[in-house]
Formats: C-alpha cells, sequence, structure tokens
C-alpha cells in the first residue's frame, strides 16, 4: 500500500504544508461529519479530470454535486477567495452568470472562464470546474497538495469501505 510521504514526495514545499494541514482538518472532519467526508471524496474520485487539473461537472444534471464539494470545502475552512470555479463558455458573460445562480453558493468565487476544449462542443458549454487556487502574481495557481490529499483519500477511504463489506459478507 502506498503510505502518503511516497505520495507527497513530488510536492512544492509549499503543496506539501497544505497536504498535511489538511489532512489534520479532515480526521477531524471525518469524525464530525462522515457522511459529507465520503460524499465529496466519492464525488473527487468521480469529477476529477487530470488532464484539466480539477473536478469538472458536466452540465446543471451534476451541478448538486459541485454544491456538495463546496460545503465541503467550507467545512474544510478553506477561505472563499481561494476556491476556483472555472466556466468553460469562453467570453459568455450571460451565461457565466446563469451558471453561477444555477450553481446556487453565496460564497465568493475566484472566477475562471476558459474556452470549451470541444469547441463543436455546446454542452461542454455547461460545464463547471472546481479546485483552489492561490495568488500567483497576476495569475492563481492551483493548490497540488490539497487535490492529492483529496484524491489520495479517496481511494483510501474506498479501500476500508470494501475490506469492511467484503469481512461483513463473508461472515
Amino acid at each position: 500500500m502506498v503510505g502518503y510521504k511516497n505520495v507527497i514526495s513530488g510536492l512544492s514545499k509549499k503543496d506539501r504544508v497544505i497536504f498535511c494541514q489538511s489532512a489534520n482538518r479532515l480526521k477531524q472532519l471525518l469524525r464530525e461529519n462522515k457522511r459529507l467526508v465520503f460524499s465529496a471524496l466519492e464525488i473527487v474520485r468521480h469529477t476529477y479530470k487530470p488532464s484539466l487539473d480539477h473536478c469538472v461537472f458536466l452540465g446543471s444534471k451534476e451541478y448538486t454535486q459541485a454544491q456538495i464539494l463546496i460545503d465541503f470545502l467550507a467545512t474544510l475552512n478553506v477561505p472563499d477567495g481561494k476556491v476556483r470555479v472555472t466556466f468553460y463558455c469562453g467570453e459568455d458573460s450571460a451565461l457565466k452568470s446563469e451558471l453561477l445562480e444555477e450553481l446556487g453558493s453565496s460564497r465568493d468565487f475566484v472566477v475562471c472562464c476558459r474556452k470549451p476544449p470541444n469547441k463543436g462542443s455546446k454542452a461542454a458549454k455547461r460545464w463547471i470546474g472546481i479546485d483552489l487556487a492561490f495568488p500567483s502574481g497576476k495569475a492563481f495557481k492551483a493548490v497540488k497538495g490539497f487535490v492529492v490529499l483529496l484524491r489520495f483519500a479517496a481511494c483510501r477511504f474506498r479501500r476500508k469501505a470494501s475490506r469492511r463489506k467484503a469481512a461483513m459478507s463473508a461472515t
């Protein structure tokens, strides 16, 4: 089994600090609200797209999951200005406003607009990406340590749940 030290060895010093601080808060939150943690980690596991480097929600049917992830980030004490929401609607500000409203959150996000990965797809214009980002010069830089923690925890908790189910069915 891969331990967390192997997982964080390739991260920058800043990302390793974020990984460890967030891991401590995640452990505490697991005792307080296990259901929210498991829901959020499953969402991360299913929606994280390595090619885009964030969780991607593919249209309004998945916005409820996006809201759960946003609530989870708030519960982890992630400040509003660190949550980045990426819209794939290009420069369509009316669509961006509509999507923000559909997302239904009163939080103050860092908003980023990108062109859809597939320019011919109208469906991609309703995609929303969520990650954490910190100011880095004029732009915002993704927080790799946090994403690595969530992906690591999602795999770890899933493995433990599978073992528990197997043990229960064997008895």
